[in-house]
């Protein structure tokens, strides 16, 4: 395809109304490049004080390659489905214009409440996406459908063993033991990557912003309250508009 045949395809752009919510840090695979959301992987971390987290393999084998660019000062836990959770997605809906609310991880499907979450979601009249590898699919997706779950972003990182094996750390890294993932896909029939909300452990919600690592991070309170909130807002809505301008003056022939 040349630059003149791209410039001739069909693009639409979408102002952005999404916010990503890490509901759990927990998951099976143990991808190289993983950016976990910019967190560090809580169970390797466990016992350390900010400032000394880090990303690098631990027992688990897991990563987050932006950590040592990113500053994150807490560790993420299980979100649990209960009213902080409304709470807190009120407060952001309030402040911020959202109307999708993307469950991600670690890895969603793992979350012994998933549908409970997405029924939360659902309530406040979001509409509610996941990004997951599809290992628990199966066992957990028919009912966050019933829930109301909208779509699902499958992360397919190997067609084949193989291939999947050639990117995990090494307690994965043999095609045998890689198999598995891509058979539990098999059974479950992403610049700018926007607003992310945590739950730090023993602690309060957290807003982050990435436009290209974690640019910002605070508290839902200090959030909602901020210039920075507004300052996001308006992010959102020139982002759009430079986009649409730019891909509509692409479309003109010359």
């Amino acid at each position: 395809m040349t630059d003149s045949d791209a410039n001739h395809l069909p693009v639409t752009v979408v102002p952005d109304r999404t916010l990503r919510v890490k509901i759990i840090d927990a998951c099976g695979l143990a991808c190289t490049f993983c950016h976990n959301e910019g967190t560090p992987v809580t169970t390797d971390n466990l016992g350390r004080e900010a400032g000394q987290f880090t990303g690098t393999p631990g027992r688990s084998g897991r990563v987050s390659i932006y950590l040592s660019t990113n500053s994150a000062s807490f560790l993420p836990e299980r979100i649990k489905a209960d009213s902080d959770f409304a709470s807190a997605l009120a407060a952001v809906r309030g402040s911020l214009p959202t109307t999708e609310v993307h469950f991600t991880g670690g890895e969603p499907t793992l979350h012994p409440e998933l549908p409970a979450l997405v029924r939360i979601a659902r309530r406040l009249g979001l509409t509610v996406g996941l990004t997951s590898n599809g290992e628990n699919g199966a066992a957990v997706l028919p009912e966050c459908a019933a829930a109301g779950l909208d779509r699902i972003n499958l992360s397919v990182f190997g067609t084949t063993p193989e291939e999947l094996a050639a990117v995990q750390a090494p307690r994965l890294a043999s095609p045998k033991l890689a198999a598995r993932k891509p058979d539990a896909l098999a059974a479950t029939t992403e610049g700018y990557y926007g607003v992310r909300m945590y739950r730090a452990q023993n602690g309060p919600f957290m807003v982050g912003v990435c436009i290209q690592r974690m640019d910002l991070c605070l508290t839902l309170g200090e959030f909602v309250m901020s210039q920075r909130c507004a300052e996001v807002r308006d992010f959102r809505e020139e982002e759009a508009a430079r986009l649409t301008a730019l891909h509509r003056s692409a479309a003109v022939p010359h």
